[in-house]
């Protein structure tokens, strides 16, 4: 099962990986020809659950949730450290404050559409509680300008 997808996750190694970085998930095909993606299991229950037309869809929703809703996993420990190493090179002497690359703007939104609560933003970005809300606050000024 280690087809490569459109957007470079290899789905067998994706799927191997959330298994050894303590994830639980599932995919199946449902009767409409869809894939069905679930992040937990039937005994704890699931966190997260869709269905999808592909696997690139697939492999990309499963890696994104997991990071989302297993911050302090080994598999999100291991992922968010090299997702995030490319921001510690844009601080300048470690002031997470002063700049925010697009990158992270961009994990902003796509956790601000999830709902995702402060905390969480924080600690998906590696920023405090208060620097997220500062910089919602001055995104807020400038979209109303």
């Amino acid at each position: 099962m280690n087809a490569s997808v459109g957007n470079g996750l290899d789905v067998g190694v994706l799927l191997d990986e959330l298994y050894q970085g303590g994830v639980n998930a599932a995919i199946s095909w449902s009767r409409d020809g869809r894939i069905e993606v679930r992040l937990g299991d039937t005994r704890g229950g699931y966190d997260a659950e869709t269905k999808l037309d592909s696997f690139a869809e697939a492999a990309a929703w499963l890696r994104e949730k997991a990071l989302l809703h297993y911050p302090h996993s080994r598999f999100s420990r291991r992922h968010a450290a090299f997702h995030h190493r490319t921001y510690d090179c844009h601080r300048p002497d470690g002031d997470t404050s002063a700049h925010w690359p697009e990158i992270e703007l961009l994990d902003l939104g796509h956790l601000l559409t999830r709902q995702a609560p402060i905390t969480e933003i924080a600690k998906f970005l590696h920023r405090s509680p208060d620097e997220v809300r500062d910089k919602l606050a001055a995104l807020g000024r400038v979209c109303t300008q």
